[in-house]
């Protein structure tokens, strides 16, 4: 008895479509304590850098530019 060719596409198709989306998914890995640990101290420093930079930006003029 041979294969039925209809059921062979059917089944590369699904089989190609199930590995697509397996490959979508994204890892599920819990990160680790050193990662958290830079990403905080990551946003710590953008919080840093951007309260300088509004602090800047509201100080009274120094009178140094010119007129």
């Amino acid at each position: 008895m041979r294969d039925d060719p209809i059921r062979t596409v059917l089944g590369l198709a699904l089989g190609a479509l199930i590995e697509r989306e397996g490959a979508r998914q994204p890892c599920r890995t819990a990160p680790s304590p050193k990662a958290i640990a830079a990403d905080r101290a990551a946003a710590e420093a953008k919080r840093a850098r951007r309260n300088a930079r509004r602090a800047a930006l509201a100080a009274p003029s120094t009178g140094g530019e010119r007129e």
